[in-house]
């Protein structure tokens, strides 16, 4: 199914300056980060239909392609085969 393909990613940049440093007010800020998160996941999943279902803001669709996963497929694909050729290298994998 198309829907096992698709990845909804919400970014939002904090600059450095935003995130307190007092540990306390740490605790606080990140439990307001989670809480707006909360916010995000209910907007994204209040849609009726799974199409409707989006973070707010741009949207920007950007596929994958092929030639960004072929070497690293390849690579990963050729370690497991070397690491599964002999006996020795397969105990230890």
């Amino acid at each position: 199914s198309s829907d096992l393909r698709k990845v909804h990613i919400h970014i939002a940049r904090i600059p450095i300056t935003d995130v307190p440093s007092e540990t306390e007010q740490l605790k606080k800020w990140l439990y307001a980060r989670y809480e707006i998160k909360d916010r995000l996941l209910q907007e994204f999943y209040s849609g009726n239909s799974k199409e409707e279902c989006r973070f707010p803001g741009a949207h920007v669709i950007k596929p994958i392609p092929l030639s960004a996963v072929f070497l690293s497929t390849v690579l990963w694909g050729g370690t497991f085969a070397i690491l599964n050729s002999s006996d020795v290298t397969r105990h230890i994998y």
